[in-house]
This record gives C-alpha cells, structure tokens and sequence, in this order.
C-alpha cells in the first residue's frame, strides 16, 4: 500500500514537476517576450531620442548662423551712422540758412513783380478796336472745306498756291491724307 502511495506520490510529483517546469518555461518565455518588448521601446526611445538631440543640434546652428548674420547686419549699419555723424560737421548750416534766405527774398520780389505786371495789363483799356482787329484777321484767313474727291494739289491750283506752303500752313506731310469735311487753311491773313 505504501508503495501504492509512493507510486502515486511520485506521479503526482513528477506531475507537478511537469506543470512546473512548464510554468517556468511559459515565464520565460514571458519574460523573454516582455524583455524582447522593452528593448525594442529602449530602441524607439533612443532612436527618437538621437532624432531630437539632431533637431536640437541643427536648430542650435541655423540659429546661431543667424545671430552672426544680425550682428554683421548692426554692424554694418553703426559703420554707415558713424560715417554720416563724420560728414555732418562738414555741412555748414549758417550758409544754407543764408542761401535759403536769399531764395526767399528773391521769390518775394518776384511775385511782387508780377502783381505789378497783372496791375498794368488790368489797367490797360481794352478797346473795341483791338477786339475787332483780332475778329478781322481771323476771317482774313482763307480756308477751304475739303469735298469729297478733292487732292491736296487741286485744292493749291485752286488757290494759286503751292503744295508746299499748303501743307506747311496745316502741319500736313506728303503721305498723310485729307477727308471730306476737313477744314485746311489755304492763305493767310492779309492775302487774298
């Protein structure tokens, strides 16, 4: 009986043997599964961790490129001040305020002179005789009316004057042409 028991004992014992070295299999294998696991997170922490530092790195240099390039920037510009402050005492001031003034003085004095012209020519009479000579020589000119047909060489025989001087008197060129309705100055005043 006893062996019976032993028997059964070491059944059971090889039994809980088995479950327990499974048991320790299966935690190995968990442990091997959780470690796999935190060294590919410690590999996604270092890899992001190098992407920052390079960022940080990067950013640190553009950066301070920049700085540089301000600094030449301020440079450049207190140069181009201190360079104006060394020609500014050369400017004399008391000879452009005495230039200006002058050039004041003459401004007055010529708008007093034409004030004094505008005073003579009110005064002047205007006499119906002026109005009516500048009204005859204007009707003294002579214009043509171009109809339809007409050259600018018919028109000069017409008036017994050249082409030349018809064309000079109506600022005409050679090859421009004349349209029916036209107007064109053929002599001028005081000439029939």
């Amino acid at each position: 009986m006893f062996q019976d028991q032993d028997e059964e004992m070491d059944e059971i014992m090889e039994g809980m043997d088995d479950d327990l070295s499974y048991e320790a299999k299966g935690e190995n294998i968990r442990r091997t599964e959780t470690s796999l696991e935190l060294k590919r997170k410690r590999r996604i922490r270092i890899f992001w961790g190098a992407v920052i530092l390079i960022l940080i790195v990067v950013a640190a240099i553009f950066f301070t490129g920049r700085n540089n390039r301000f600094a030449e920037d301020l440079e450049a510009i207190n140069a181009r001040i201190d360079r104006l402050e060394k020609r500014l005492p050369r400017l004399d001031l008391e000879d452009m305020n005495n230039k200006t003034a002058r050039l004041e003085g003459q401004v007055k004095e010529l708008n007093k002179s034409v004030a004094r012209l505008n005073q003579t020519i009110d005064a002047r009479p205007k006499t119906r005789s002026a109005i009516k000579k500048k009204a005859a020589s204007q009707a003294e000119r002579r214009y043509h009316k171009v109809r339809t047909g007409e050259t600018i060489s018919r028109i000069a025989l017409k008036y017994a004057i050249s082409v030349d001087k018809l064309l000079r008197y109506n600022n005409l060129t050679k090859n421009q042409a004349i349209y029916p309705g036209q107007k064109l100055w053929v002599a001028p005043a005081g000439q029939n």
